[in-house]
């Protein structure tokens, strides 16, 4: 057994000892309570004992904590300089964009354009660069010689020529690290910070004022989302750097989270009526553009995005979509019959 197993096997054993050897002390593990799972001992041993023992989420934090110790952290997450990056995010890296599948999703993002542009109604494509973009020199040097032009500067580069609007903020994002970062060391997210940069190339767009915030204040963050994928029983919170910006807006009906599926607000001294279709990175972006915005609408689907323009009165459209996620937009934008 090599070095490495035998010190996953030890620890191992010492995690499972842990609950009984805290029990006579009062001592409650969270993470270690059983999940009630029905799994039979005929059919998966090891599962039938892992959640009888109760201690599934915390035998896969060892397991992520000792391979990230080792340089991996499962098929989910890779271990970066002092950071970690999600790793079906780094395919433009390992397996760049080809042409045909660039020319599909430009010609599906075209025939939206058109489609808005019959109803009278504008679109501003608005791409969420990977980490990977932004800080390509935390990769693992396997990958770092291949950190170049990835998806999103092809197809940035393949809209604008086919005349769609389109604001891919990497440069922007890359330049302010000099005064901060912009993006989660352990979340596949840009912070607050970063969020405020490409939202102000979103309302530059637009022809609307930019942020120019006096303050940062390091605010409590959220447990991050790439550490939960390979620690799920260690996932501190990461610190955030909020811009101080007021609030103008108020909302049109209460939201529970900013997952809700749809979100309206209103700004009386705000300017443009958008509707902006995004994915997990356009959260970060609600606050500013909700901020200069006469009427504001963030939704979670894609689908059917003429027919949502013109329910909502937009003068424009902004598809927000993850550098990652451009290779799926024509599934994403497929219109099902439904209005």
């Amino acid at each position: 057994m090599m070095k490495n197993e035998r010190l996953y096997a030890c620890a191992a054993l010492l995690m499972l000892l842990l609950p009984l050897a805290l029990a006579p002390f009062g001592i409650d593990l969270p993470n270690y309570r059983a999940e009630g799972n029905t799994q039979r001992f005929a059919e998966a041993p090891a599962s039938w004992l892992e959640e009888r023992l109760a201690l599934r989420c915390a035998l896969l934090t060892l397991r992520g904590e000792t391979l990230y110790a080792m340089g991996d952290a499962g098929p989910q997450a890779v271990v970066g300089e002092g950071c970690a990056y999600y790793r079906p995010a780094l395919i433009g890296l390992t397996d760049p964009m080809m042409d045909e599948t660039a020319d599909e999703m430009t010609q599906a993002v075209v025939g939206l354009r058109d489609a808005l542009r019959a109803q009278g109604q504008a679109l501003i494509v608005l791409i969420a660069p990977d980490k990977a973009s932004v800080y390509p020199d935390g990769l693992p040097a396997r990958l770092r010689g291949r950190a170049g032009s990835g998806d999103g500067e092809k197809a940035a580069s393949r809209l604008a020529l086919a005349g769609v609007d389109v604001v891919y903020a990497k440069d922007a994002l890359r330049a302010a690290r000099t005064k901060g970062d912009t993006y989660f060391a352990y979340d596949t997210h840009w912070n607050a910070r970063g969020a405020m940069i490409a939202a102000n190339a979103a309302l530059d767009a637009l022809g609307l004022p930019l942020y120019e915030p006096d303050e940062i204040v390091l605010t409590p963050g959220r447990a991050s989302d790439i550490r939960l994928l390979y620690a799920p029983g260690h996932a501190p919170e990461e610190p955030d750097a909020e811009p101080d910006i007021g609030r103008g807006y108020r909302l049109v009906r209460p939201m529970r989270s900013l997952n809700d599926m749809t979100i309206r607000t209103a700004n009386e001294d705000g300017q443009e009526t958008v509707l902006m279709a995004r994915d997990s990175f356009g959260a970060g972006l609600f606050p500013y553009l909700a901020n200069r915005l006469r009427s504001f609408v963030m939704s979670r689907s894609y689908q059917n995005l003429p027919v949502q323009a013109a329910r909502e009165g937009a003068e424009t459209v902004i598809l927000e979509i993850a550098e990652r996620n451009l290779r799926s937009l024509p599934e994403l934008l497929a219109n099902p019959d439904q209005t």
